[in-house]
């Protein structure tokens, strides 16, 4: 038996109509409170009936009746307006000095044990994801409804990093959309290394050059790092010396080459061709921060950005080492990619900083105007019968399976509820 078991109990009410304290006074759940998982009580605001007195107050649930001991609860100002505590086993002398200011409800004899068993199968399932062999079964409501919640608390998260960098850039909305695009360009890989990029390249830098796409590869390839070297060919050479004049124009200092990942990657995705398309993106797309912050959910999601490396990279993957003549483009997935990861996290945070909700729903209607991703991961989730029908689902689903159900947080999921529930019937 573990806690967030009987927490999920609680939670839905599964104790049926038998409660009772340990001096066997009946006991009426009327609201089971708001479940809180940071420190404190475990649920807040709960308003139950005992006997014929009603309690307003906190619920506090436990394995052992002595955990209030071994937890320090005793001692802990926090846990004085708890109302009831619930224990599976109460192993805690009424008597006790320490006991909890609360009648005690002793629990293991109503629990439904086929229903925990299930629940275990899901903690011992060693598949992608722990309802894998059911979660086909699921109703298409069921799936959308949860999609929504997953998708909103993304975008949540998502945006109050974009806060947090929004703050670190000034306050200067522009500075924060080419960081975010800038770790977006790195993929997951070297996500890190190119936004470390953006900090040592200021964006007023590549807006001054965006006319010049040589000047754009000298100032990215040269922060990165990439062209400390000596060169046999002439293009990275050239590279090299209008660095060495711009790096002294704005005082820039050149990355260590360290940072950049290179191995179990295919060259088409190597650092050296996405600072290429980077640098062609900014040469080739003119965009107004401003008008893409008030666009229609339509609008943003029928944009395609434009990025193809330059000539010399069509012969080259790395500088000096000549391969097959191939063009360099960012397709549409790419493409698609770039906007999800940066524009709908942008401007829910943006909504967020002005308090426009319409902005905040904006984001999420972009979501739903683009096609699904297609990527390993949502293969997987395919292969299991899971199909998303647009970007919002292939969003919740990245969510869910890194902090659900890579988790084990089935009885938090309103999926796993659903199966355990089909399952104890």
């Amino acid at each position: 038996m573990n806690e967030d078991f009987l927490h999920y109990l609680w939670k839905y009410r599964l104790f049926g109509n038998a409660l009772t304290t340990t001096l066997n006074e009946p006991i009426e759940v009327i609201e089971t409170g708001f479940h809180n998982h940071d420190s404190g009580p475990d649920f807040l605001n709960a308003k139950i009936k005992i006997d014929h007195t009603t309690w307003v107050g906190n619920i506090e649930i436990h394995v052992n009746a002595s955990d209030w001991i071994t937890h320090a609860h005793h001692l802990d100002k926090a846990f004085r307006n708890v109302i009831l505590h619930v224990v599976f086993n109460n192993d805690l002398p009424e008597s006790s000095l320490s006991s909890p200011p609360a009648p005690c409800a002793e629990v293991g004899r109503l629990i439904d044990y086929k229903l925990y068993y299930k629940y275990k199968d899901f903690l011992a399932a060693k598949g992608w994801v722990p309802c894998y062999l059911q979660i086909g079964e699921t109703q298409r409501m069921v799936l959308s409804s949860w999609f929504e919640r997953m998708l909103a608390e993304r975008l949540t998260a998502s945006s109050a990093n974009v806060l947090n960098l929004y703050q670190e850039c000034s306050c200067n909305w522009s500075e924060t959309f080419y960081r975010l695009l800038a770790r977006s360009f790195g993929l997951k890989i070297n996500g890190d290394s190119f936004e470390l990029l953006s900090r040592e390249l200021p964006f007023p830098i590549i807006q001054r050059h965006r006319s010049n796409l040589f000047q754009l590869e000298a100032l990215l390839f040269g922060v990165a790092g990439f062209l400390e070297d000596r060169f046999d060919d002439e293009y990275p050479n050239k590279l090299k010396l209008e660095f060495e004049f711009l790096s002294k124009k704005y005082d820039l200092k050149p990355l260590s080459v360290h940072h950049w990942q290179f191995l179990r990657m295919r060259p088409a995705g190597f650092p050296t061709i996405r600072l290429a398309q980077f640098a062609s993106f900014w040469h080739r797309n003119a965009i107004d921060l401003d008008d893409i912050l008030h666009r229609s959910p339509d609008e943003v999601a029928a944009m395609h950005f434009e990025a193809e490396a330059s000539s010399y990279w069509k012969d080259h993957y790395l500088p000096d080492k000549e391969s097959l003549h191939k063009s360099k483009v960012m397709g549409k997935g790419t493409s698609n990619s770039l906007i999800i990861n940066t524009i709908p996290p942008l401007i829910f945070a943006y909504g967020q900083q002005i308090g426009d909700l319409q902005s905040t729903e904006r984001a999420v209607q972009i979501l739903e105007k683009i096609e699904p991703e297609v990527n390993h991961e949502i293969k997987k989730w395919i292969d299991i019968g899971i199909k998303p029908t647009s970007a919002a689902e292939t969003q919740a689903l990245h969510y869910m399976k890194k902090n659900y159900c890579d988790q084990k947080k089935c009885l938090h999921c309103r999926i796993g509820h659903a199966l355990l529930k089909v399952n104890d019937n």
